[in-house]
């Protein structure tokens, strides 16, 4: 059993983009782990950088939950969150 240090160096690992790089706001290009499994009749979804801390608070409130403006204001306004923005 290899270790994910292993791995990520494994020449056929490398081979199949297993472990492609993205940039991730504040910390730079690092690589990222895809699904150990593939099917050749689908493409590879684009990769995206993680989200920072509370970047789809708002979007998850209002279209998921339903909450209002008058709502997100009063959380606003509470400091139950606050909108963040990437490095």
């Amino acid at each position: 059993v290899s270790t994910a240090d292993e791995l990520a160096q494994d020449a056929h690992a490398q081979a199949r983009g297993m472990f492609p790089r993205i940039t991730q706001p504040a910390m730079g290009e690092i690589p990222v782990a895809r699904q150990g499994m593939t099917l050749s009749a689908h493409e590879h979804l684009p990769l995206r950088p993680a989200p920072s801390i509370g970047e789809h608070t708002e979007h998850v409130l209002t279209d998921w939950l339903g909450y209002t403006a008058a709502q997100m204001h009063e959380l606003r306004q509470q400091g139950v969150f606050a909108t963040t923005a990437r490095a």
